[in-house]
């Protein structure tokens, strides 16, 4: 069946949203490549229209910019009254898709009659309140229920977001379905002169390990920096950490102060936000990723990490076993003794580096995007054929 798919993408901005935006790239060129007989339209704002095309040049999409809602009140209080759609809604369904995919978690409009998928991801919120300001909590439960409630179908990417779906939001279990993403398996090795440079020019240390993610609560670089703390005064092991991810739309001193707050910030290594192609170098070069989240809609670094053949060392958290299965050494995330004794083992035993190595390579056999894509074909088929 060939279809018109649309890709909501309108609040798309580069280095806001971390895996959610690397998930929501290679979904669309996975779709592309196995299932190019479709046609791809990615709805984008007049803002961001060029830096998606940029983004999405050589794939076969079609970026289809979306018009600003006229400002007079006088006009949106007319259409309103006259019971028209409002002026978002008009627009996509002028454009004639067979379903649209809402790929960040939010249902922002829709046609009534226009058949949705949403991707979610995680819905944190409802576990670690704590962890958001109470305005944004409470923007996040409101908005969670209202996707979930819009969309005909919710593709979740684990066995265990599927499961907390089915534990805090039991009137939309239903609908969701799993679908895992794929991992590119493809893996060059950098050379030798092409890490040297980027160690250099990052001021890198010739040992470190690694942790690439956004200074979020629920990311517990704070244990982390305690568990090295730790090895460092206790048994005089001082293991440098490199940190990567940092969003654009955070303060670059908040990784320093949690640094600081744990007494090692002698240890630390924040390079903010660095290019994908800068990536392979420093997984190659890093004797481990450390992963030690609290909770993950699947945790992509891991995925990354295998591929460039480092081993990984990550929480026994959520998803996160489901993800790394075999091929990672495991930790609680919180108790800062253990993180620090699994680091330890791997720093200080090359042959277990090894074993991690080999494991992650046949670990991501088990997600393909060419799986994905035929995954998502079949549920939007079925999510329209279940509207007719």
């Amino acid at each position: 069946m060939s279809l018109k798919i649309g890709f909501f993408a309108r609040d798309f901005l580069p280095q806001i949203s971390g895996g959610i935006d690397t998930s929501f790239f290679h979904s669309v060129r996975a779709l592309a490549t196995y299932h190019p007989h479709n046609q791809y339209f990615i709805i984008t704002s007049e803002g961001n229209f060029e830096i998606l095309q940029h983004a999405f040049h050589g794939v076969s999409v079609t970026c289809v910019p979306i018009a600003k809602q006229p400002k007079s009140r006088l006009m949106r209080l007319y259409r309103r009254l006259s019971k028209q759609p409002d002026y978002l809604t008009e627009q996509l369904e002028s454009l004639g898709l067979d379903v649209i995919f809402y790929p960040r978690q939010m249902v922002i409009a829709k046609p009534a009659s226009l058949p949705a998928v949403l991707r979610l991801y995680d819905i944190q919120h409802e576990y670690y309140p704590e962890f958001f300001s109470i305005g944004l909590l409470e923007r996040r439960q409101k908005n969670y229920r209202n996707a979930l409630a819009r969309a005909d179908v919710i593709a979740v990417s684990t066995d265990h977001t599927l499961h907390t779906v089915q534990e805090k939001m039991p009137e939309y279990a239903h609908k969701a379905m799993r679908v895992y993403p794929g991992a590119s398996i493809e893996h060059a090795i950098v050379p030798q002169e092409k890490r040297q440079e980027v160690l250099t020019r990052y001021q890198l240390p010739e040992r470190f390990i690694f942790y690439p993610a956004n200074a979020w609560l629920h990311k517990n670089h704070a244990r982390l920096f305690a568990a090295l703390r730790h090895l460092r005064d206790s048994e005089g092991l001082a293991i440098p950490l490199v940190c990567t991810g940092r969003l654009a739309t955070e303060a670059p001193y908040v990784l320093k102060n949690f640094a600081v707050a744990a007494g090692a910030e002698t240890l630390v290594h924040d390079l903010g936000y660095i290019p994908d192609e800068d990536l392979p170098a420093v997984y190659q070069s890093a004797e481990m990723l450390v992963f030690p989240s609290l909770f993950e809609g699947f945790g992509y670094p891991i995925m990354e990490a295998m591929r460039n053949q480092c081993p990984v060392v990550c929480a026994r958290a959520t998803c996160l076993p489901e993800v790394a299965g075999e091929a990672a050494l495991y930790f609680d995330p919180f108790d800062i003794v253990d993180i620090a004794s699994a680091i330890k083992q791997v720093w200080q035993d090359d042959e277990l580096k090894e074993v991690l190595r080999q494991k992650g390579q046949l670990n991501i056999q088990r997600f393909s995007w060419q799986a994905y894509a035929d995954a998502m074909q079949s549920l939007f088929e079925q999510t329209i054929q279940n509207r007719t």
